[in-house]
């Protein structure tokens, strides 16, 4: 396979027409890409195509066995529900895709799966320009996918930087194999510092490939380490991540969420922000801790803002998303 001529190796099984009635999938417990017969898809979102037509979506399942195959950590990440584990996961297999079909002749488009989805919608594009400013920390169903058009999004610029099809695979996977997940900005969770700290390792091995790697996070937007003595007396930094959990519900009515954030230097408070939308924020309180208990009766998303007696940071460019979960 393509993956084996860029230094890949892994053994991946492969089941095809299967009676498993939704769409393509990797199983991890099995290391196995599975692709149901076309009858068995879902009418409402699968068009039943024939095999030929979605070598893409081919590549992008045998390559989750792959990533999750070069770094044991990450894959047990993915299978915890890590929001940037498993939207590196999803991007990193588009982008591999599309890589692969740029090697047909003639080339493929930067689309996934395209001729698989009825909808509109499902069809990602890795050309569609994303930031890390636009991922949010959620394991609802589907961000996975929403989020990893950050990474797909990573590699098309990487391309568009200068990368070859065959330099910016290996990239996908050395950035995989690469990250440590119990380092960073938080323990025993994926986070932006550690990816950061993937691309600076290989900055140092490969001058040459680290330099369009590291154009590409700035354009991004990507975490950078605070400069030395931030903070102090001066307006403190926006909190660097904002996290939290589901704690459970209260009268069937209320989702309870534990939140907590990235402490900054000179901060004597932080301001917790909320939007129902993603856009439009409302200050909702002041507290004293990088950390606290909250409830809500709709969707929110949370920002935080870091704060002294010289002001108050920009909005974090981390967002936690709070699902409603509870009630109706």
């Amino acid at each position: 396979m393509l993956l084996r001529s860029w230094g890949v190796s892994n053994s991946i099984d492969v089941k095809i027409n299967t009676t498993d009635q939704k769409g393509p999938f990797f199983d991890p417990g099995n290391n196995t890409a599975v692709f149901p017969h076309p009858s068995q898809l879902p009418p409402g979102t699968y068009h039943p195509v024939q095999a030929q037509k979605i070598d893409d979506t081919v590549v992008h399942e045998v390559t989750h066995g792959i990533l999750r195959g070069v770094n044991e950590k990450l894959s047990q990440a993915i299978t915890s529900g890590d929001p940037w584990a498993k939207a590196l996961n999803e991007g990193f297999a588009d982008a591999m895709a599309v890589l692969y079909s740029e090697k047909f002749n003639p080339p493929g488009d930067t689309k996934v799966s395209e001729d698989l989805f009825k909808n509109q919608s499902d069809i990602r594009d890795i050309s569609e320009s994303k930031t890390f400013d636009d991922f949010v920390d959620s394991t609802a169903p589907g961000m996975e996918h929403i989020n990893g058009q950050i990474f797909g999004n990573f590699i098309y610029r990487a391309r568009q930087q200068g990368l070859s099809i065959d330099q910016a695979a290996k990239v996908l996977i050395w950035i995989t194999s690469e990250i440590e997940p119990d380092t960073g900005l938080i323990i025993n969770k994926t986070d932006e510092k550690d990816i950061k700290d993937a691309i600076d390792f290989i900055s140092s091995v490969d001058q040459a490939i680290g330099a369009i790697l590291d154009i590409v996070w700035g354009q991004m937007n990507g975490y950078e380490d605070p400069p030395s003595g931030g903070g102090g007396s001066g307006v403190p930094f926006a909190p660097s991540f904002v996290t939290g959990f589901f704690t459970g519900c209260y009268s069937n009515i209320y989702s309870l969420y534990s939140n907590s954030w990235g402490s900054s230097s000179g901060a004597s408070s932080y301001q917790v922000y909320y939007s129902t939308t993603g856009a439009g924020y409302i200050y909702a309180g002041s507290v004293s801790f990088p950390s606290t208990p909250s409830y809500n009766s709709v969707d929110a998303y949370l920002k935080i803002k870091a704060c002294n007696s010289s002001g108050c940071s920009a909005l974090s460019a981390s967002t936690f998303f709070q699902p409603h979960l509870c009630g109706g």
